[in-house]
């Protein structure tokens, strides 16, 4: 288990996005030559374990050959939500991607048999923050499809809906597929274009964490993941995050432990922490731990948004 969630934290840190900024109308494209059922069949496999604890059997159907110039990193995030959407709303049901090319387009349709989304409601479903079910149904701030429709427009594509209520759902994306293509500046920023501040999430409940990255990487923010303090510790020597949003309550290091380790490092004691906690009671033993804020779960949205922005462009390291 250690090491799976090591390899997926290398992954992530390595995998980390230059830009980020969909909110603002901001997104920078790399493209390069893609092999797409390649990319589709790796982005599958990345999720056998999530596939198992839901009870879903996925099956992936490719054309051979099919290759273009798209942005990987960018792709393989739309796959990822379309997939993790699926299994969310299809548990215990199988699950289809098909990956067709035509004369200029390539196609992924990614289908589950799940609950379904009834008519009135499809018309919003890509809007940002939309969610089609009460949440205790289904973890997520509902950003997924909304962030997938707006790296597929980046990319000149489309994204579309097929479902009826009960009888689960189809998700299409359309790709051009050009033969070639420079790599993209920014989309409606100037010179000077900056990195974007990184944020370092020490949380040990995936659900949350999985939540507090769509909403951070929506309003154009890079997030590295640790799930404990001792990942957050080596993960910390390789990616000098602008602040840091700790959990207090963790298995192998507590938010405690890593704040008195962090502290004796003098690159990292100045470094901002905010710490998040279930517990109301911990908001005096916040400021006895020397963190800059304290945020209570559930996580209000605009609270988490106010924290972070009170820190942008706080110089890493120093």
């Amino acid at each position: 288990k250690l090491d799976r969630q090591a390899l997926r934290l290398n992954r992530l840190v390595d995998r980390l996005l230059e830009v980020s900024r969909i909110a603002s109308g901001r997104l920078r494209l790399e493209p390069e030559r893609v092999d797409l059922a390649a990319l589709v069949k790796e982005v599958g496999g990345s999720f056998e374990e999530e596939l198992g604890r839901a009870g879903c059997a996925l099956s992936i159907a490719v054309d051979d050959n099919l290759v273009g110039y798209w942005d990987p990193l960018r792709l393989e995030q739309v796959v990822s939500n379309l997939l993790s959407n699926a299994i969310k709303y299809g548990a215990d049901r199988p699950i289809e991607i098909d990956v067709t090319a035509g004369p200029s387009v390539a196609k992924i349709v990614v289908t589950d048999h799940g609950i379904g989304i009834a008519p009135e409601h499809q018309s919003r479903i890509f809007d940002r923050f939309e969610r089609v079910v009460p949440q205790r149904h289904a973890g997520g701030f509902g950003l997924g499809l909304w962030i997938a429709r707006e790296i597929v427009q980046a990319m000149g594509g489309s994204i579309s809906l097929s479902s009826a209520l009960g009888s689960g759902s189809s998700f299409t994306v359309e790709l051009p597929m050009p033969e070639r293509v420079s790599a993209a500046p920014d989309v409606g920023s100037g010179d000077g274009a900056q990195e974007p501040d990184r944020i370092l999430i020490v949380e040990d409940d995936q659900d949350i964490l999985d939540g507090l990255t769509e909403i951070l990487e929506s309003e154009g923010y890079g997030v590295v993941c640790a799930h404990n303090g001792r990942e957050a510790l080596e993960c910390i020597k390789r990616v000098r995050p602008s602040v840091v949003l700790l959990d207090l309550t963790m298995p192998m290091m507590d938010g405690a432990q890593f704040l008195e380790r962090i502290r004796l490092k003098r690159e990292f004691a100045e470094l901002p922490i905010v710490l998040i906690s279930a517990d109301g009671n911990l908001r005096e033993k916040a400021r006895s731990l020397g963190v800059s804020r304290y945020l209570e779960k559930p996580i209000q949205i605009a609270a988490l948004l106010d924290a972070v922005k009170a820190f942008r462009g706080n110089a890493r390291g120093s």
